[in-house]
């Protein structure tokens, strides 16, 4: 994790499939029960959906275990941080972060660590949009990757100093915050960042962005924060 000036931590990468897969092994129906209560009662297991983890778009093959976790809904990514001693980045001083507040620096743990706080850049590494920064569309060849990458793996894709060492804030895959508009499984809940398919104007820090919480898809993983 990465501290910052405004004295919380965060993740310096999203959660990897090998981390959430450690995490999956130590599992007990007490850490089930202890999960959101009034948000996520209905979600009985963390297990990434099946169906999405096939799918094309998703890392395949032996190589993925340092890819970010994808194919969980917004409960599995705050049991996680929940079950490792942290929790979903939300609102800086603690509890979830307002729906309306996903631009907001002073408010949004996630936004603040993108936007480098009083730099008040649009995307992490700066104000001007860099199609080569990071897993954009336009990564790395004018097609781009169309696929995640290693979290970490692009040194151009990280906050300004001091917020350095935070990477792929932009790009990669989407990520839950804890910032949802009501109660319930489909409420919807902020993504930040954007994804590997995504370009410009939709891989800034402060995209408008959300689905519903029991949502899980190829594109969305997460990062967690403390306090």
């Amino acid at each position: 994790m990465v501290l910052l000036p405004e004295g919380y931590w965060i993740d310096s990468t999203e959660v990897t499939r090998g981390q959430y897969a450690a995490w999956r092994a130590t599992i007990t129906r007490a850490i089930i029960n202890g999960q959101d209560a009034a948000n996520c009662s209905w979600n009985e297991t963390f297990i990434p959906d099946a169906s999405c983890m096939r799918d094309r778009d998703a890392c395949q093959g032996t190589n993925c275990e340092n890819h970010p976790q994808v194919c969980v809904d917004w409960c599995d990514a705050s049991a996680y941080c929940k079950g490792v001693g942290k929790r979903l980045c939300g609102k800086i001083g603690g509890g979830a972060n307002a729906h309306a507040d996903y631009a907001k620096a002073s408010a949004s743990q996630w936004y603040n660590a993108c936007v480098s706080g009083s730099a008040a850049n649009t995307y992490p590494y700066g104000k001007t949009y860099n199609a080569t920064a990071c897993n954009g569309a336009n990564y790395g060849t004018a097609l781009g990757t169309h696929a995640t990458v290693a979290v970490g793996s692009l040194p151009s894709c990280q906050a300004s100093a001091p917020y350095a060492g935070v990477y792929d804030l932009s790009g990669n895959v989407n990520e839950w915050e804890d910032s949802c508009d009501t109660d319930g499984q489909s409420d919807h809940c902020r993504l930040r960042g954007g994804y590997f398919s995504y370009v410009g104007d939709f891989l800034v820090c402060g995209l408008d962005d959300s689905s519903p919480r029991g949502y899980a898809n190829y594109a969305i993983g997460f990062r967690c924060c403390a306090p």
